[in-house]
């Protein structure tokens, strides 16, 4: 089953759908220098939730997932929040899995 991962490399971070074989690949590929949540089993954010194409109309009738939306995009959720020159990363487990850590 898919989740949300917050993934959190060296200070920086994202929200990744994996599964959680998936997730301790990442976790054994970047230790020490990883912190992982499960958003979905924390907050209850499924993988459709981070899909931008059905998120307007979504967001319009749940007023909960305008909420996990907004703490997403601030980086409120599994880790610090944002800092004013921070950028949202773009992950995705096979960018990770390319990645040299």
């Amino acid at each position: 089953m898919k989740k949300v991962w917050s993934v959190i490399i060296n200070g920086k971070n994202d929200q990744v759908i994996m599964d959680d074989a998936e997730a301790m690949i990442v976790k054994m590929k970047f230790m020490p220098d990883i912190e992982m949540f499960d958003l979905t089993t924390l907050h209850n954010i499924k993988p459709e939730h981070l899909h931008k194409i059905t998120r307007k109309e979504t967001l319009d009738s749940d007023l909960h997932l305008l909420w996990i939306k907004n703490a997403l995009e601030m980086k409120s959720l599994g880790g610090n929040p944002l800092t004013p020159n921070e950028v949202k990363e773009n992950w995705s487990f096979e960018g990770l899995m390319q990645n040299k850590g």
